[in-house]
């Protein structure tokens, strides 16, 4: 099912405005830094009030969507880091039951010689 795009709400002069609270979805982000790239876009030359109020919108939003990246993939290493550690256990572990039944079965060798 398709989700409903984010807008940003506009004052009564029909400027978009920032947020409050702030979104904390990646993807409702940048659903609001595209409105803001599209009013900014809309705008009749670079330099203008409507240009300038929609690229600080949108540097705005896009540094919010910065830092949810940035958690998501801390969480996302710390999840790694703690998989890695356990192959390594699971490595070493196998490690030695290999040895182990090697070192049974030359026992069984020998012991039948």
């Amino acid at each position: 099912m398709d989700r409903a795009r984010k807008s940003l709400e506009r004052n009564r002069n029909g400027n978009p405005q920032f947020p409050d609270p702030v979104p904390t979805d990646p993807q409702d982000l940048l659903d609001l830094m595209d409105d803001a790239s599209k009013y900014a876009s809309a705008a009749l030359s670079a330099g203008t009030v409507q240009f300038d109020h929609g690229m600080r919108l949108f540097n705005q939003l896009n540094a919010h969507y910065q830092i949810r990246i940035i958690e998501e993939l801390s969480k996302a290493h710390l999840g790694l880091k703690t998989a890695t550690e356990a192959l390594k256990v699971a490595t070493w572990w196998l490690a030695i039951i290999t040895f182990s039944l090697g070192a049974v079965e030359l026992l069984k060798l020998f012991a039948h010689h």
